[in-house]
């Protein structure tokens, strides 16, 4: 799957926002490349991998904790749950996190409010994420 289909960063404001660390997960290096460079437009320092083996092995070399994990729900060897849940079990902490999905059911969003992950349905929308993140970045103070 893919998380961004189509994203104009042109219709964005740059803002004055610090972002922090992201970690973005798909397994689609299109739509990863995509994300990546848009939160890197909007501040954000940004860590990105194809699978939740791949994002632990990048966080083990950069020894942050990202502030925000992003991923896609259907990964290649596994859900974009499970792989958030992986990466806040290895972090130890609390990790603000946002799924993205195309086909978002009762029973997910039952599963990711019982997990406290943000749901953002595919395609993915520029604005709608900017607004997510700053939301999530309200609720942390930046360190």
């Amino acid at each position: 799957g893919s998380i961004v289909d189509v994203l104009t960063a042109r219709e964005i404001p740059e803002s004055g926002f610090a972002g922090g660390l992201a970690l973005i997960i798909d397994d689609d290096a299109n739509a990863r490349d995509a994300a990546s460079g848009l939160l890197r437009q909007w501040g954000w320092d940004v860590i990105s991998a194809d699978s939740s083996q791949d994002a632990l092995a990048a966080l083990t070399r950069d020894a942050r904790t990202p502030d925000v994990i992003v991923s896609d729900y259907h990964l290649t060897h596994e859900n974009g749950i499970d792989a958030i849940a992986r990466i806040r079990n290895a972090c130890a902490g609390e990790i603000s996190a946002v799924l993205v999905s195309g086909d978002v059911t009762e029973e997910l969003r039952a599963d990711a409010a019982l997990k406290a992950l943000h749901l953002l349905h595919k395609p993915l929308q520029a604005a709608k994420l900017r607004a997510m993140l700053h939301h999530l970045r309200g609720t942390n103070p930046v360190r």
